[in-house]
């Protein structure tokens, strides 16, 4: 018979040929942005269940290292500065009811965390960490270490909670998840992948059991890489 020990490495061995990162691990098993997706954003079409996701505090720790180094050619975050994302992500969480590893895969998704990030512009402008609905919070250009908790809450807030406290306002992850339930999210994970589709590409670029992976005029992989970031592949 087998040994526990051996039982464990057997698990642990067939996890990785499965493409699978360790649930337990602070960083990803394999390299890479993790497994392709398509379909509805459902169990049964292949997504992660929510039992999948690492905790937030593992996924903080295994992305914390690419935070630090998100400014690319610019002034890098100060550890306060990245102190304040994470403080930030939690105090959203709390007050609008988003789950806080939600909010971090945005963020790596839209600004590797770089605090300086510019505002990207489509139909409005999207700046900060989230790349929000025309939001009044960013800190481009600012000096090293002078980007303030006020700004960086600011910015997370702004897409978490939305924008619509203003005339050209928009959605945030909390608007969005609430929509997804009534375009055939069945779960509180489901609900989560149609949110990214709405908020990466519109809240009119999906239809109840629309393919995830083939948006109007979008990011294909997108709500991909969200599901992924969430079950710890960091990229």
């Amino acid at each position: 018979m087998y040994s526990l020990t051996a039982i464990t490495v057997l698990l642990s061995l067939a996890a990785q040929s499965l493409g699978a990162p360790i649930s337990n691990g602070t960083t990803p098993a394999l390299s890479g942005t993790g497994p392709t997706r398509s379909g509805d954003g459902s169990v049964a079409a292949g997504w992660p269940a929510t039992s999948a996701w690492f905790a937030f505090d593992t996924l903080w720790t295994a992305n914390v290292a690419t935070i630090n180094a998100a400014c690319t050619g610019g002034v890098q975050n100060s550890a306060a500065e990245t102190a304040n994302i994470k403080t930030g992500i939690l105090s959203a969480a709390s007050a609008y009811g988003v789950d806080s590893r939600y909010i971090l895969a945005t963020i790596m998704q839209e600004s590797h965390g770089c605090v300086r990030v510019g505002t990207t512009a489509g139909g409005n402008a999207n700046p900060g960490l989230m790349q929000d609905h025309d939001g009044d919070y960013n800190c481009i250009g600012v000096a090293a270490g002078a980007c303030t908790a006020k700004q960086i809450s600011g910015m997370i807030n702004d897409g978490t909670g939305g924008t619509l406290y203003k005339s050209t306002g928009g959605n945030g992850l909390k608007q969005e998840i609430a929509k997804a339930a009534t375009l055939g999210g069945t779960s509180a994970a489901q609900d989560v992948y149609i949110a990214a589709r709405l908020y990466n590409s519109g809240d009119y670029s999906y239809k109840t059991g629309d393919d995830l992976s083939n948006p109007p005029d979008a990011t294909a992989i997108y709500c991909q890489d969200i599901a992924n970031r969430l079950i710890g592949y960091v990229f």
